[in-house]
């Protein structure tokens, strides 16, 4: 994770009820490192998700102002609030439920966010081309 250091209190604040023992937060990864196995966007989800990107980019990065900007790109789609979550979810945690992806977008931080939700529809890296993925985090990508 790009950020070099953990708030794990923050961590645990968002996970709330869903650990029930410390030892549980193991089982949230993402807030720690990006190295899980992210997935494949569809060609639908990746242009939604590109498009996502896009938006995020400029706005002052907190929870409320995230799920605003998901909430005008989902009616942009004329899709339901969910379709786009489901990605945005996966993209960025490698699952398909947790604790409020809105407050998870925010922990991880701006540059983190968009790098993980890039990292999802970058053709690159689907060939293993590693270079892109370090362009992309170096903000030397080409379009």
């Amino acid at each position: 994770m790009n950020p070099p250091y953990v708030d794990i209190g923050r961590a645990i604040e968002i996970l709330g009820q869903r650990l029930r023992v410390a030892g549980d937060i193991v089982l949230h990864p993402y807030f720690f490192t990006d190295a899980y196995d992210f997935p494949i966007l569809c060609d639908i989800d990746a242009e939604r998700i590109c498009l996502l990107c896009d938006c995020l980019g400029g706005i002052e990065w907190t929870a409320k102002n995230i799920l605003q900007e998901t909430k005008d790109i989902a009616e942009y789609f004329n899709i339901k609030l969910q379709a786009i979550c489901d990605p945005f979810r996966w993209a960025i945690a490698g699952a398909q439920n947790g604790p409020d992806l809105f407050a998870i977008a925010e922990y991880l931080g701006k540059e983190e966010t968009l790098f993980r939700l890039r990292r999802s529809f970058l053709p690159g890296y689907y060939r293993g081309i590693e270079e892109d993925l370090r362009d992309l985090r170096n903000g030397t990508a080409q379009d």
